[in-house]
């Protein structure tokens, strides 16, 4: 009787025991779901968050190189179309009376200032990433092709002007004035190279 009275309580105990362990287990497991529910949102809000600022960064620096690609070939346009200006060479049949010399002047200044507004738009974004540095380049640019316009107009009006402004190369001698000897050219390309320094580009 003795022996069946342990056994009882051997089994008794042991389903005591189970049955807290179960009660604990499935209380633990309670507040186990409640951090799982908390945290698993902030987990993902944070890998959201990082995902969005990886994808800006990159965005970011997508713009930046589409934006300078963008100015510097603009810059370049307007560069050659103010090149294209001083060109002394004009394609007359006959010998080229003064109007004729006015109306093709017009006709590239034109051609430039087209150019110009290229220039202009593409100007809005750059100062956004490099600021009022860019545009102060800018301005050295515009302030140097209002030079060769003033000196076009002193030219058709019978003038003295600057050779040297006005035409890439003199026409009364063979000597090539372009590039590093001629001071426009010198000032022009000067310009660009500071404009690409500015949006540290180095070739």
């Amino acid at each position: 009787m003795k022996s069946k009275h342990k056994f009882n309580l051997k089994i008794f105990i042991s389903v005591y025991v189970f049955i807290c362990a179960f009660i604990i287990l499935s209380l633990v497991w309670q507040v186990l779901k409640e951090v799982i529910q908390v945290f698993v949102p902030v987990v993902a809000l944070i890998i959201a968050w990082m995902g969005l600022s990886t994808w800006k960064r990159k965005l970011e620096g997508t713009d930046e190189h589409k934006i300078r690609q963008d100015l510097l070939r603009a810059v370049y346009n307007y560069r050659n179309a103010i090149q294209s200006v001083r060109n002394p060479a004009f394609n007359f049949k006959e010998p080229p009376e003064r109007q004729n010399v006015r109306d093709e002047y017009e006709r590239r200044w034109n051609y430039a200032e087209k150019v110009k507004v290229e220039l202009d738009t593409v100007l809005v974004d750059a100062e956004i990433i490099w600021g009022d540095k860019i545009k102060e380049k800018y301005n050295e640019l515009i302030t140097l092709s209002r030079e060769l316009l003033g000196n076009i107009h002193l030219h058709l009006l019978g003038s003295k002007f600057d050779y040297s402004v006005l035409f890439d190369k003199f026409p009364s001698d063979s000597k090539d004035t372009t590039g590093e000897n001629n001071i426009f050219t010198e000032k022009l390309n000067g310009i660009v190279k500071s404009i690409k320094e500015e949006m540290k580009i180095n070739k």
